[in-house]
């Protein structure tokens, strides 16, 4: 219906490319969906091994993902060609709020993050969406250069 971030989220859900990118093996998975929210933390990691001194900082979510105690965290956007990359912040700075609350909380079990990026196809290409789910991790969660890349896919879906 229209290309904001949370709908590209919502098409991305109800198709279910969303648990099939997060529960290949899980046909039955039925996650909790937490759709976008703003926080403020202060944040306190490092860039590369160096410690930077943050303020607070707010940070949002566009959407988050549970399931049996693993969390993903999602960054949507629609494509751009003047945009071929995305702000590792965006992705950071959510999974370092759950690695935070995962000291204290023994029900994560893991976190992770995935960018979802929705590409308008014309005529030529047969219409419709080309949806890229690319899902990340840090290896260390207080550095955001630990940055991961888990798993890549790229769907298409035909409007009718």
């Amino acid at each position: 219906i229209n290309t904001s971030e949370s709908n590209i989220l919502s098409l991305a859900y109800n198709q279910g490319i969303v648990n099939r990118v997060l529960y290949p093996t899980d046909l039955r998975a039925n996650p909790s969906i937490y759709m976008a929210h703003r926080t403020r933390m202060t944040p306190n990691y490092t860039v590369g091994g160096v410690a930077l001194p943050f303020g607070e900082v707010q940070l949002e979510v566009d959407m988050t993902v549970e399931h049996e105690g693993h969390i993903t965290v999602f960054e949507a956007k629609n494509w751009s060609a003047k945009r071929s990359d995305f702000a590792v912040y965006q992705l950071f700075l959510p999974y370092h709020l759950y690695s935070r609350k995962a000291k204290h909380d023994a029900r994560i079990k893991s976190i992770d993050c995935c960018y979802l990026v929705r590409k308008p196809l014309n005529k030529s290409q047969g219409g419709g969406s080309e949806i890229e789910v690319r899902r990340y991790t840090f290896d260390d969660p207080t550095d955001i250069l630990s940055i991961r890349c888990l798993d890549a896919q790229r769907w298409r879906l035909k409007r009718d």
